[in-house]
């Protein structure tokens, strides 16, 4: 992995990913290039749902996303464990070591439910969009 994603998944998710964590994270990445790179039969008749069905790329395209959501969902339970290991921390101390998740979770823990009085909620869904495109 390049410098530059290391600096932005150290600024994102607050830690370097791990190989394992790399490899899986990116392999994912590369299909889901793949598999909108691509060119199918419902591209061009895109009124027919069966050719996405026989296909396979719609079917494809669920399970990549379905891995995704759980490399992000892990993200957060471990930024949410972290952070309730170390809530008698100091503050100050916390406030240095944020990352941009732990700054879009105090905002939504912050603001419960108040977040949907905003022009749109903050819940785990969006968060894992702004994980998802900030990697």
């Amino acid at each position: 992995m390049s410098l530059s994603n290391r600096v932005v998944s150290r600024a994102t998710i607050g830690t370097k990913l791990g190989k394992e964590e790399e490899s899986e994270f990116f392999l994912v990445m590369q299909e889901i290039m793949k598999a909108f790179g691509g060119f199918t039969l419902s591209d061009v008749f895109p009124s027919s749902r069966l050719l996405g069905l026989i296909g396979g790329t719609e079917r494809r395209l669920k399970e990549l996303h379905r891995e995704v959501d759980v490399m992000l969902q892990r993200f957060i339970d471990d930024h949410v464990a972290r952070r309730s290991a170390e809530k008698g921390d100091d503050e100050e101390e916390e406030a240095e070591d944020q990352d941009l998740v732990d700054v879009l979770l105090n905002y939504t823990r912050e603001h419960g439910d108040k977040s949907n009085e905003l022009s749109f909620p903050l819940t785990e869904v969006e968060i894992k969009a702004v994980i998802s495109v900030s990697l």
